[in-house]
């Protein structure tokens, strides 16, 4: 069921990541979506979790943007690597935390992803530190508005939180 549910949310963040792209133009389109799922499946998964959705997300996204195939999948997949095992390390369930590992990681990601074009002969995208900041703080924006969605949304609770409710009700 978590396959499931991880990529589902890798298809609506590719999907709404070139609807953003195609409508807004690429130069405003400054929210990296797909990033924010791999984050968060990276603290949610561990380690491997992270590093295939990574690898996915980012390949599906060089596949839709036109860049070079495996340059945001490497990165991406540091990235979710590196998520999950600070996650297997640091309690990670709040929610804040979760906001703060998104900023990191997109820093973290766009430093891979400008050091890979530059090691390819043709000319790749430039890092400046406003672009990085913008992206810093609209990803972290984004994510912590889908965990608050996620969490405190208006559907039933899952297994887990009924029976913490019930043992609650009970003592």
């Amino acid at each position: 069921m978590r396959v499931g549910r991880i990529g589902l949310a890798i298809l609506a963040a590719l999907v709404a990541q070139t609807t953003i792209a195609w409508l807004l133009g690429s130069a405003r389109a400054n929210v990296d979506l797909p990033l924010v799922v791999v984050v968060l499946a990276g603290l949610d998964g561990g380690p491997l979790t992270g590093f295939l959705t990574g690898a996915i997300a980012g390949c599906g996204q060089d596949w839709l943007s036109g860049g070079i195939v495996g340059v945001s999948g490497v990165s991406k997949s540091l990235v979710g690597l590196a998520t999950g095992m600070v996650a297997t390390y640091v309690y990670t369930t709040g929610i804040l935390f979760q906001g703060l590992a998104i900023a990191v990681a997109t820093v973290v990601h766009i430093w891979a992803f400008v050091a890979l074009y530059a090691l390819m002969p043709q000319a790749g995208p430039s890092g400046s530190w406003d672009v990085v900041l913008m992206q810093t703080l609209a990803n972290a924006a984004v994510g912590l508005a889908v965990l608050a969605v996620v969490r405190y949304g208006p559907w039933p609770p899952d297994a887990e939180e009924m029976q913490r409710r019930t043992r609650q009700s009970a003592s």
